[in-house]
């Protein structure tokens, strides 16, 4: 019966040296080996269990190794030297956030780069349209607001008089509210709120569609007679078209390669012609005509030289509107100074005609006369000028290939492109507008960004000079 005292002895010793180890002091016989009581030396203290700390913890702001009043960060006061990082603004002594839509403007009006700093917040822009010339370019606000630049010999600008080139977008303020707009080679059109279709510049040709013709400035905008359900406007060299909303097609102006589409060459044409076909989108090139038709075919008409027509022939002047070869089904279309593209309704990009500067984009080759399709993404919205093309992939970036000269591609080099390749364009784009050897883009946010010959200040970057621009730069366009 001496069993459990025994155990009872065990437990107690245990305890005793636990509660010993505990304090981190020794305790003279706590060894269990062989229960002799036989004397251990203490353990080393740096292989000892945690010692505890039992003192009070120093009030904050005791010591030198207080931790510091946290500071600098969004909704913390600000430290002595302002605010953590490029997104925080010291403002009344507290750190708010910076440069995002709507927030405050960072130091030196910095914004993100879809933003801008206006009265003092970061905004969005405000284009919603954009047309592009042979030396000048207009833009439209989402408010209707109607804004030219570049050459003005013509009158070209809409601004009431002739003169010397305007290197910054300029307000047009006998048309306020305009939903399109068109730029040709000395002239531009615009379809007002409501459909009336107005035309200003040279009217060489009748290009102007007055009903005469006439080689005068015409510095003012002038309502195109006939034309008052207007929904889109498209000028070349001297010739114009415009869709109604009917889906109608009207050209007019010089028809010496048959592009206004009357069956007919030579005289000019000074009043709108409505075509035979029913169009949903239209194109006019240096001397031919395209359109969509409301059957998804695109047809061609004028200058076939290089097989821009698409019929698979090239030679004589097609005067009346014929189809493109290859069956396909499209929804955009493009007409540069001798070659066509269009996008397919599966997003694919054709091209046919000249090809001498890679514009067709197929890698390089000749002219065809057929539709080939262009090496590089699908596409949204397209558009052709001079010897290059332009289009928004899918992907929402800036594709270019041709003629680069200056820059026009927006690559960041003069080198021509016989492939799509990406423009620097930092941010998303969703339209583009094409020159005879400028280009310019809208982004996401509303923002315009042109590149290319700056001759005659078409890019709006507030001064005139010959050096290519082959990097895209932001042109400032002021928002209500």
């Amino acid at each position: 019966m001496r069993a459990p005292s025994i155990v009872l002895g065990l437990v107690g010793l245990v305890g005793a040296c636990a509660l010993a180890a505990g304090l981190g002091a020794a305790v003279t016989g706590c060894s269990l080996d062989g229960l002799t009581g036989k004397t251990e030396p203490p353990a080393d203290p740096a292989t000892d269990a945690a010692v505890v700390d039992a003192s009070p913890a120093p009030v904050d702001g005791g010591g030198g190794d207080a931790p510091a009043s946290a500071c600098g960060a969004v909704g913390q006061k600000c430290c002595s030297d302002g605010c953590n990082g490029a997104g925080a603004l010291c403002a009344s002594g507290t750190c708010v956030a910076c440069g995002g839509l709507d927030q405050p403007c960072c130091a030196n009006d910095a914004c993100s780069t879809e933003l801008e700093c206006r009265s003092g917040s970061c905004k969005k822009g405000c284009v919603g349209r954009v047309a592009a010339g042979d030396a000048h370019t207009c833009a439209v606000r989402t408010d209707g607001a109607l804004f030219c630049w570049g050459n003005n010999d013509s009158g070209q600008l809409g601004l009431g008089a002739t003169g010397a080139a305007v290197a910054k977008p300029t307000a047009v303020s006998a048309l306020p509210d305009v939903v399109a707009v068109g730029a040709g080679d000395v002239n531009t059109c615009a379809v007002a709120k409501g459909g009336a279709l107005h035309c200003w510049g040279n009217n060489y040709s009748g290009s102007l569609g007055l009903g005469a013709t006439d080689s005068n400035p015409h510095p003012a905008p002038v309502a195109v007679p006939g034309m008052t359900d207007a929904v889109e406007v498209s000028l070349a060299y001297v010739h114009t078209c415009a869709r109604k909303g009917d889906l109608g097609v009207y050209c007019w102006g010089n028809n010496g390669a048959g592009q206004v589409g009357n069956g007919l060459t030579g005289a000019p044409v000074p009043s709108p012609f409505k075509t035979s076909v029913l169009g949903t989108a239209i194109a006019a090139g240096n001397a031919h005509t395209c359109a969509v038709l409301n059957t998804g075919a695109v047809s061609c008409w004028g200058y076939n030289a290089y097989g821009q027509i698409g019929n698979g022939a090239t030679g004589a002047p097609v005067t009346t509107p014929t189809p493109v070869a290859g069956g396909r089904a499209y929804t955009k279309v493009a007409a540069g100074s001798g070659h066509s593209c269009a996008i397919a309704t599966n997003g694919d990009v054709y091209c046919w005609g000249e090809n001498g500067s890679g514009q067709l984009g197929v890698g390089g080759g000749g002219s065809s006369s057929s539709p080939v399709k262009v090496t590089g993404p699908t596409a949204k919205k397209i558009a052709a000028a001079g010897s290059f093309t332009c289009y928004v992939g899918s992907d929402d970036a800036l594709y270019c290939m041709g003629a680069n000269d200056f820059g026009e591609l927006g690559d960041g080099t003069t080198d021509d492109r016989k492939v799509a390749t990406k423009a620097a364009i930092p941010v998303p784009v969703v339209d583009v507008a094409a020159g005879l050897s400028h280009a310019c883009a809208i982004d996401k946010s509303g923002f315009l960004w042109c590149m290319g010959r700056n001759v005659a200040g078409q890019l709006g970057l507030g001064a005139v000079d010959a050096s290519p621009h082959p990097t895209p730069k932001r042109v400032p366009i002021a928002c209500p």
